[in-house]
């Protein structure tokens, strides 16, 4: 039933009234006049049909009011589920149905629950982190401590190398050995200075930097975990590239992360050696709107990324790993790293063909990165060196 006004309303009752009373004045006058009684007088008749007519209709009209409230309270409980809040509530109205109602709350009750249930995964989920971060921040204070506790004697080692050396002199049959000692001491003092860094992930401000010094230095720090789950690296880091401008430990933090994720992407699809078994780091200048940009590209023949999840790969706790080996942050976190560098992380992938993630940075064409880096160009003809070799700082 549908009332367009209230003059609807008015004239409705004003009917019914008349329906129901008219019937009972009739009876009520054959019922006098078959008793004797003398019979009813005009006025009142018309006293008998107000007396009825107006209570009736007032208490229709006031009995109206309530399935019109109840109509638009209706509309407005679909409008909050659409998510879309009004400014005043006006619950006069002409219509009710009490069924749509109960469909709008329980709506509400579903989208409430829905959110409430969102809201405790994230909350359980920034636990996670919370103590993660918490044991990162133990690592770092252990790293410092034996860091120091290991570079104390990988010193001496190294010093009692050279004083062979100069002992003996070059020519000396013990003298590779001794240089052999000194190199690998070498090599374990870098780790630790590298593994130190990256643990106490120092504020910095943007400075001028060599991406290939940045993949060398996480690479020192996961050439040993490659190695033993059988994956080979394949570096190509042309030494011609140009610098960048930006905070080197976050960089590399997103190197080690896509890293981490193509080796788990390899060991899900080759649980056992395999040549097939490897990861491409390659980087390239390339041009985009007119500027030069740094691509880095880490890629892998894994499992690859379906489509429905390549578009949701860089959103907040999104994960498809097991709960105890991700919480879903890797990647956004270095999304926006990337971002606030003005840069660019994107993915390409095929479902178990490959996957490619494209680290894009701006160079810097300021005259302080653009004069350091003519200043390390290694001479034509000798091996690539990273830009801190040539700058003779390693």
């Amino acid at each position: 039933m549908h009332l367009s006004s209230r003059g609807a309303q008015v004239h409705f009752a004003v009917a019914i009234a008349l329906i129901a009373v008219l019937p009972c004045l009739t009876l009520l006058y054959l019922f006098s006049t078959a008793k004797g009684i003398p019979p009813l007088t005009l006025a009142q008749l018309l006293s008998a049909v107000l007396g009825v007519a107006v209570p009736m209709t007032f208490g229709y009209m006031l009995l109206a009011r309530y399935p019109a409230a109840i109509i638009r309270l209706r509309a407005y409980l679909q409008t909050i589920v659409m998510g879309d809040l009004p400014d005043t509530i006006d619950l006069l109205a002409s219509e009710h149905d009490i069924a749509a109602i109960e469909r709008a709350l329980n709506q509400v009750l579903e989208m409430l629950s829905q959110k409430l249930n969102e809201v405790r995964a994230e909350k359980s989920l920034l636990q996670d982190e919370l103590f993660q971060s918490q044991k990162l921040e133990s690592l770092g204070t252990l790293a410092s401590g034996v860091a120091h506790e290991i570079n104390n004697p990988v010193n001496g080692i190294m010093n009692y190398a050279q004083l062979i050396i100069d002992e003996l002199g070059p020519d000396s049959p013990v003298a590779p050995y001794a240089m052999e000692i000194e190199k690998e001491t070498q090599r374990v003092a870098t780790v630790v200075t590298n593994l130190l860094s990256f643990a106490r992930q120092d504020k910095q401000t943007h400075e001028c930097a060599c991406v290939c010094d940045i993949v060398d230095d996480v690479l020192s720090l996961v050439r040993t975990v490659m190695r033993h789950d059988k994956i080979t690296l394949k570096i190509d880091m042309p030494r011609e590239l140009p610098q960048v401008k930006c905070r080197n430990h976050q960089i590399q933090q997103v190197v080690m992360n896509l890293l981490t994720n193509a080796r788990d992407a390899l060991n899900e699809k080759y649980p056992q050696p395999d040549e097939r078994k490897q990861i491409w780091i390659h980087s390239r200048v390339l041009q985009k709107g007119g500027q030069p940009w740094i691509r880095t590209t880490v890629e892998d023949h894994g499992t690859g990324i379906k489509e429905e999840i390549r578009q949701r790969i860089f959103d907040p706790f999104f994960t498809t790993k097991p709960r105890d080996k991700g919480t879903g942050l890797g990647l956004s976190i270095s999304h926006g790293i990337v971002k606030e560098h003005n840069g660019a992380l994107s993915v390409e992938s095929e479902v178990a063909q490959f996957t490619r993630f494209h680290l894009d940075l701006p160079v810097d064409q300021g005259e302080e990165c653009e004069e350091a880096g003519e200043a390390l160009q290694a001479p034509p003809g000798e091996p690539r060196a990273s830009c801190r070799q040539r700058a003779g700082t390693a």
